[in-house]
């Protein structure tokens, strides 16, 4: 009988068929324990406590080990003030440029938040739960990088945080490359408690509440079993622009300060419009008129608030943007179940199942810069284009060349078809709201066989994101509805008063469900292979298989370019990684201890992986210790990268049209079409199947110091070298584009270039114009990175004053290379890369600063998050100047000049955050807490697009924008 050998036993085969030499390895951690057990010593002295650290699968007795962590626990998140992950890890120092934020107006990833350690992008930093990975997000940061929400893991369920600031590739595989966060969840829970906090903002909006209820069942050494349910509701309303006093932050008028800067104030004139206002008001404008855009006898206008005279030459017509976020509205809903059974011969099996729900929204009101309500489109729409997956491009599908309502048209004055304008009556703001829900099933099993200390994982994850498109316009639905006679239940009346049967035809709400799945299968062994001087010789093994698929399909209405959305994009495809790995743990001496890890993998994507990764810890005293690491890593393309995946945009790239445009001078050229010569298309994004994984190549340097009792210092210097990254070719300067061409156009073309300009005759072009240039995926650009972190604690037991708790994490970056086309760019305290997960800027410094003070049962902690200063260039795309930089970053500034010096640099941030808490001995704690106690704003950021058009930095700068915001609440255990 000849039967199929399936994909995971000819990927396991691959691995250990070719005999892969799995080496030294174990890259060890800092940490508390996981798990505890005892030595099998019977003598009357304290049983010796072994841990398991995360990253290792060997159980050691010291943790302090050669790579630097970070612990959160539970009590330092609560004491925090947050009530949610994502702002908890938002403000560690390791957080850099790349980082995403769900406040993000433009994000591709909607409704999710992201931590990018280094600065080297959410796809660089791995995440995980109990040390187990979990599906990725399925709408990917920039339609690239695949990363995991963090905003929708339960709050109150997380026993704490780990952060490792080190490559881990060695030990967890592939987008370990900048470090990996580990998210520990209780693994078992006495009692009950119930809990309930709530508050808001000083200046309005961000109204929250914050729920929980968890409770235990069952003793593990009396029953044979325990567990615990955990149940999770947090909701926060919105905070919206117009809720914060105009600064110079969110002023959409900076030319009231600034010479040259336009006026985006909704409803005013605009050099963007060509000198007309676009009011909230709508009106008809008939362009075959005496005096053109700037007579008002060429308007009409259906409010008499809003007159022909103001759209026409006049102040215009202002109106508040009410509907951009500050911060979203969010809400989650959580629910975790956790089971633990004790089996015979000392095995036990631990299963964990969870369901999170995350709801969030995104605005999309600053689509058409100072206009941003659903607007009519002009004197004509040059239509959508369609990307559906396995089928050619469609580009301007449904264009109408004269974008009018007939003569008869009801109102219609001027007796000729004339074209309307204005925010289109009776609909509101279009966003997009994301339902995202993560169902997860792991189970782990372990225990011993002889003396091997033995476990198995299995797990499913699943992420299903379900986005709806709200108020987004149907031009051609929009256009018929014009057409109509007014007794027709389809037409569409400019005076307003319309049925929800015709908003619906003209903006229908319409879905994209996206889903992302992840499966696996683990099994790893531990034991002591003999005694050394300094302790035991560690060794552990393992195999596991991973399966990884993506269907995030497109709408068909975007898909076939009938409803144009913002964001025109599609992957779907699917990856199997077998791997397998060693590690040793060998405490030479006393003093030293030299630890290593080696790991291969196969994808079936692009073939195998081997990395390794060694470290050293040299402990002369008690209060002093030398570590190190080095190690090597990758990141494995996805499948928004090598599967089938499209995505448009655009780049100030220009191409030349090579057949349009081949006689010489160029847009002077006699014959050439000057609009053919010097233009960036449209860009659509390919897949490359011959894509290989990133590679770095990673280590660090630092001591540790207890000078006294109680006092723990850490000094680390680190340094990551990626080569190989995955990059759109169009962004290299070697790239030679494929072009789509779209129908002939009768279009200017230079007949006599004599004199400048030339004259020109409109004529059909021989072929169709370039609708757009096809570029893939290519391993071309190169970064890296180095720093300097400082951690530092103290607690001072004062007796009956109580303890002073004091601490300090600061990362210093000293450089931020980024290598293009072989030119190396210095982006270190600069806005650079602006293309990466809205445009974050890379600011040298972050820090935290906790002062604490606990007195019996009462608490209070004060949290000082600082962002350094960093400048608005980037010359890595074509802004090595402060002039250039805000003059290319928004159109808001593209006339400024000179570029005022305050606007070349943006300056350092800092918030105050205050918390008390106190326990009281019936079970109750009650607690208080303001968040940014100073009200300090944001500083102005006028290069970012990762708000809008507005000039402050969502992602760093978030807590000024919220401003003073207050929490009180309270939990009671029984």
């Amino acid at each position: 009988m000849i039967t199929r050998e399936t994909t995971m036993a000819r990927s396991l085969r691959l691995i250990f068929s070719g005999g892969v030499a799995l080496g030294i390895g174990l890259l060890a951690q800092p940490v508390l324990a996981q798990t505890t057990t005892t030595s099998t010593d019977t003598s009357t002295a304290a049983p010796v406590q072994r841990v398991e650290i995360t990253g290792s699968n060997i159980r050691r007795v010291d943790a302090e080990t050669p790579s630097p962590v970070q612990v959160i626990s539970a009590d330092e998140m609560k004491k925090s003030g947050y009530t949610s992950v994502a702002d908890v890890l938002r403000n560690i120092s390791a957080n850099g440029a790349g980082q995403l934020s769900n406040a993000n107006p433009e994000a591709f990833a909607g409704g999710a938040s992201g931590v990018a350690l280094r600065g080297l992008s959410v796809g660089a930093t791995l995440v995980l739960i109990d040390g187990h990975r979990m599906a990725p997000y399925p709408l990917a940061d920039d339609t690239e990088r695949q990363f995991t929400d963090i905003s929708n893991i339960p709050f109150d369920a997380i026993e704490r945080i780990e952060v490792l600031k080190d490559g881990a590739s060695a030990v967890y595989g592939s987008d370990a490359i900048a470090g990996v966060i580990n998210i520990i969840l209780k693994k078992s829970f006495k009692g009950t408690t119930i809990a309930v906090e709530g508050g808001g903002t000083q200046l309005g909006g961000g109204a929250n509440i914050h729920a929980t209820f968890t409770t235990g069942f069952g003793n593990l050494d009396e029953d044979g079993y325990s567990g615990y349910v955990a149940l999770e509701y947090r909701h926060v309303d919105a905070i919206m622009m117009d809720q914060r006093p105009v600064g110079q932050w969110n002023n959409p008028n900076p030319g009231s300060m600034y010479a040259g800067a336009l006026n985006l104030t909704p409803g005013t004139p605009s050099a963007l419009l060509g000198g007309v206002t676009n009011p909230k008001t709508p009106y008809l404008y008939n362009s075959a008129g005496a005096g053109g855009s700037t007579n008002p006898a060429n308007y009409y206008s259906y409010s008499s608030a809003c007159t022909a005279t103001a759209i026409a030459n006049g102040t215009g017509c202002p109106y508040t943007n009410d509907g951009m976020f500050i911060s979203p509205e969010t809400e989650n809903r959580n629910i975790l179940v956790s089971f633990t059974k004790r089996l015979s011969d000392g095995w036990e099996l631990n299963t964990k199942a969870s369901i999170f729900q995350s709801l969030g929204e995104q605005s999309n009101a600053i689509n058409i810069l100072n206009s941003p309500l659903p607007s009519f489109p002009g004197a004509s729409y040059a239509g959508s284009n369609g990307l559906a997956p396995g089928k050619t491009p469609q580009f301007n599908v449904g264009a109408i060349s004269s974008f009018t309502v007939p003569a008869n048209y009801p109102g219609n004055p001027f007796g000729v078809a004339v074209t309307p304008g204005g925010a289109i009556p009776g609909l509101g703001y279009a966003k997009s709201t994301f339902d995202s829900n993560s169902y997860r099933v792991v189970s782990d099993l372990t225990g011993s066989i002889g003396a091997w200390d033995v476990g198995a994982s299995l797990g499913y994850t699943k992420v299903q994101t379900t986005t709806s498109y709200i108020n987004d316009v149907n031009p051609n639905a929009l256009y018929n509805a014009l057409q109509l006679p007014s007794n027709n239940i389809g037409f569409f009346n400019l005076a307003g008063g319309n049925s929800q049967y015709v908003m619906n035809e003209i903006a229908p709400t319409f879905q994209n469900i996206a889903t992302s799945t992840l499966s696996f299968a683990d099994v790893h062994a531990s034991r002591s292979l003999m005694d050394l001087a300094g302790g035991d010789l560690g060794f552990a093994t393992g195999v596991q298989f991973v399966h990884k698929d993506l269907y995030n399909p497109m709408p068909y209405q975007s898909s076939t370019g009938a409803q144009p959305i913002g964001f025109n994009t599609y992957a779907i495809g699917e990856e199997n990684d077998a791997s397998a790995y060693a590690e040793i743990d060998a405490p030479v001496t006393k003093t030293l201890e030299l630890t290593g890890a080696a790991r291969a993998d196969h994808y079936d994507t692009y073939g195998t992986s081997v990395v390794p990764q060694a470290g050293f810890k040299w402990s002369p005293t008690n209060s002093f210790a030398l570590r190190g690491t080095a190690g090597e890593g990758f990141r494995a393309p996805n499948a928004a990268e090598v599967g089938t995946a499209s995505s448009a945009f655009g780049l100030s790239t220009v191409v030349t049209d090579p057949i349009l445009c081949a006689n010489p001078g160029g847009k002077n050229g006699v014959g050439n079409y000057p609009s053919a010569c010097g233009f960036p298309p449209t860009y659509i994004q390919s897949t490359e199947a011959k894509l290989q994984p990133e590679k770095s190549k990673t280590w660090t340097l630092g001591t540790v110091l207890e000078p006294v009792k109680g006092w723990s210092s850490t000094i680390d210097y680190y340094s990551i070298d990626l080569t190989g990254q995955i990059v759109p070719a169009a962004e290299t300067s070697n790239y030679v584009p494929t072009f789509i061409r779209g129908t002939q156009q009768t279009i200017p073309q230079n007949t006599n270039c004599t004199t400048l300009p030339c004259s020109t005759t409109p004529t059909l072009t021989p072929v169709g114009t370039i609708a757009a240039a096809i570029t893939p995926y290519v391993n071309a650009n190169a970064t890296k990175t180095t720093g300097v972190e400082l951690e530092s604690h103290y607690k001072w037991r004062m007796g009956d004053p109580g303890a002073i708790t004091v601490g300090i994490d600061w990362t210093h970056m000293l450089t931020y290379e980024l290598t293009v086309s072989g030119v190396n760019y210095e982006l270190a305290g600069t806005h650079g890369p602006n293309g990466v997960s809205g445009d974050t800027g890379n600011p040298k410094d972050r820090a935290q600063f906790t002062l604490g003070w606990d007195r019996g049962p009462l608490n209070v902690t004060t949290n000082l998050n600082y962002v350094g200063s960093y400048g608005v260039t980037d010359p890595s795309s074509g802004a090595p100047t402060c002039t250039a930089a805000i003059n290319g970053g928004t159109p808001t500034y593209s006339g400024v000049s000179p570029v005022p010096n305050n606007l070349c640099t943006v300056g350092s941030f800092m918030t105050m955050d205050l918390t008390t808490r106190y326990t009281m001995s019936n079970g109750w704690t009650l607690h208080a807490g303001v968040l940014n106690l100073l009200a300090r704003l944001p500083p102005v950021d006028a290069q970012t697009y990762g708000a809008g058009y507005y000039n402050w930095n969502p992602a760093l700068h978030g807590q000024g924008a919220i401003g003073r915001q207050y929490n009180i609440g309270g939990s009671y255990h029984f």
